[in-house]
């Protein structure tokens, strides 16, 4: 059943990650998958991959480290580009 939640907005110029991580199980194959929104909601970048065989503990932090990488390397290249 799906919940009737909405993208609430945010303040302009933030962006947001939306970040799922999933184990079937104790260890399994796992999966990442991410998604960037700015403050309209509008997609700016969508990450997806496997993980290995982990708990799901482990591939939510996984998820959360990915996303943050991906921020620096959105920040490094947007600043590159403005200098």
């Amino acid at each position: 059943m799906r919940s009737n939640s909405s993208w609430l907005s945010l303040l302009i110029g933030m962006l947001k990650w939306n970040i799922d991580a999933f184990s079937n199980g104790k260890p399994r194959p796992s999966r990442i998958c991410n998604v960037l929104k700015d403050h309209e909601g509008k997609f700016l970048c969508i990450f997806s991959c496997s993980a290995s065989n982990i708990e799901s503990n482990e591939v939510e932090v996984l998820a959360i480290q990915k996303a943050m990488l991906l921020s620096i390397i959105f920040f490094l290249c947007f600043y590159k580009y403005r200098l």
